[in-house]
């Protein structure tokens, strides 16, 4: 429901692509920027993100695989059509705005916004 007005808050067909991509990958921001650059990372049905696509200093992972639902897969298609995405501080502002327009919060709402979290492993303690 909030993401819905949120996107009614996005209101050019632009930004809601840029919205729904970032949602439907599940790409960290600086992720997604870089794919608008390397188009060729998308590999039919999976987005493939090399080493030099996460420049996270903790990363567990040299490389990425992403595989896309059908909505994203046709999303990501029009996402490479889309002007590059802002900034870090003017995607933050952008959605602030969007949220004001519709009448939404904008605490806590930012780019790491679109990134769902994934499920924490339970800690397993090991008995002698």
């Amino acid at each position: 429901m909030e993401y819905e007005q949120l996107w009614k808050g996005a209101r050019s067909q632009e930004n809601q692509t840029r919205l729904d991509a970032l949602l439907l990958t599940g790409l960290r921001y600086v992720e997604a920027r870089r794919l608008q650059e390397n188009p060729d990372w998308l590999d039919g049905r999976f987005i493939h993100l090399p080493e030099s696509a996460q420049k996270k200093v903790k990363r567990q992972q040299r490389e990425r695989w992403i595989r896309l639902s059908d909505k994203g897969h046709t999303i990501v298609r029009y996402f490479f059509k889309t002007k590059p995405l802002p900034s870090w501080s003017g995607w933050s502002h952008n959605l602030e705005r969007w949220a004001e327009y519709s009448k939404l919060d904008a605490v806590g709402l930012g780019p790491k916004t679109t990134k769902p979290v994934g499920i924490e492993k339970p800690q397993h303690k090991i008995c002698r």
